[in-house]
């Protein structure tokens, strides 16, 4: 779990429109831990996790205690439904994911890095999945070439 998913769920509810101000404040909230964070994970000047863990407890601690308080002080003024509303409880619901940066100097605020190195490998298992569920590649060839998801069928 990482602020990047939180994140997409603000950025959403402030395109959505009805509550873009209070989407916006969440979204300054995420922003101003993203700088406290982007020079700490710098390759020319690297931190160590304990280093990094300080930085954090001074820095990034107090913006976290902000924003969690101004998220259970909006979420019974908001409709659940709304963008906006499934936003507040999605950032509730994960807070102690969320908060794990806080007490590991060696996770990262995001897991975009692992995301995306992953990525490939996923689009096309799943491209490989599809193609097998909707005819597109004869069975036999997909057994020989992807036997592992041929035999979970």
């Amino acid at each position: 779990m990482d602020k990047a998913h939180c994140r997409r769920y603000f950025d959403e509810a402030r395109k959505a429109g009805s509550d873009s101000s209070r989407a916006k404040v969440a979204l300054d909230f995420i922003g101003r831990l993203s700088l406290i964070e982007r020079p700490l994970w710098e390759r020319e000047h690297p931190l160590t996790p304990a280093e990094r863990l300080a930085v954090r407890q001074q820095r990034s601690a107090p913006i976290m205690a902000e924003f969690h308080a101004w998220l259970e002080a909006l979420a019974p003024k908001v409709l659940p439904e709304s963008r906006l509303g499934k936003a507040v409880a999605y950032a509730l619901g994960q807070w102690r994911k969320l908060s794990v940066f806080l007490s590991h100097g060696d996770v990262p605020l995001t897991n975009n890095r692992c995301e995306n190195a992953i990525r490939p490998f996923v689009v096309g298992r799943n491209y490989a999945r599809r193609a097998i569920m909707h005819g597109r590649v004869f069975e036999r060839e997909a057994a020989a070439l992807f036997p592992r998801l041929s035999a979970q069928g």
